[in-house]
């Protein structure tokens, strides 16, 4: 009789990146990773003078993006034309690069 032993599923990935806030120091921030396709939002509190961060979220297709509270700036991973991009979190792996760089006193619009 051989006995199979079940491996747990991941459900989660890291996602990391540079906060790119315009100034020569970055303020307190709340990141937000925000489900492409259900609208539920994750959020992190970054302390001030982080210039990177690294989360573990669910799997999923998200947003992400920042709030810097006392200054009024919206910080977000975006394509080009300034709409934010959305990208993919899959099971024990690493998406690099999400970087928050985007930053205005308006919110971005999803791409």
């Amino acid at each position: 009789m051989s006995i199979k032993v079940r491996q747990p599923q991941l459900s989660h990935g890291t996602v990391g990146g540079n906060l790119c806030y315009p100034s020569e120091f970055n303020p307190p921030m709340t990141l937000y990773f925000e489900n492409a396709n259900t609208g539920e939002r994750i959020q992190f509190a970054i302390p001030e003078n982080e210039m990177v961060y690294s989360v573990l979220l669910p799997v999923g297709r998200y947003y992400a993006y920042a709030w810097a509270p006392g200054y009024n700036l919206e910080g977000a991973y975006t394509e080009t034309s300034g709409l934010m991009k959305i990208f993919s979190v899959e099971a024990g792996m690493t998406t690099p690069f999400i970087n928050l760089c985007d930053w205005s006193p308006y919110p971005h619009a999803r791409g």
